[in-house]
């Protein structure tokens, strides 16, 4: 994750190659845990974790919106 992390920040093709791959990979660990919170609430009959589901969802979104911008970017490339 760093090393792919760090190549695509210095914009090297190893870090396009798995860049893709990181942004959907953690968005979607993120997303996928906001059930789990809401799950064990229910079995241990406490409040929802309402600010862990919120930064959760701030996780998402932190990974979301660079992967969009990444596929928008490699769109135009093969576009052009």
């Amino acid at each position: 994750m760093l090393i792919g992390g760090y190549s695509l920040w210095k914009k090297r093709s190893l870090g396009y190659m798995v860049g893709v791959g990181l942004f959907i990979s953690y968005a979607l660990l993120s997303y996928t845990l906001i059930p789990f919170l809401a799950i064990q609430s229910y079995l241990r009959n406490t409040a929802i974790d309402l600010i862990g589901i919120i930064i959760l969802l701030i996780m998402v979104m932190i990974c979301a919106i660079p992967f969009f911008y990444f596929v928008k970017g490699l769109n135009r490339k093969l576009i052009h």
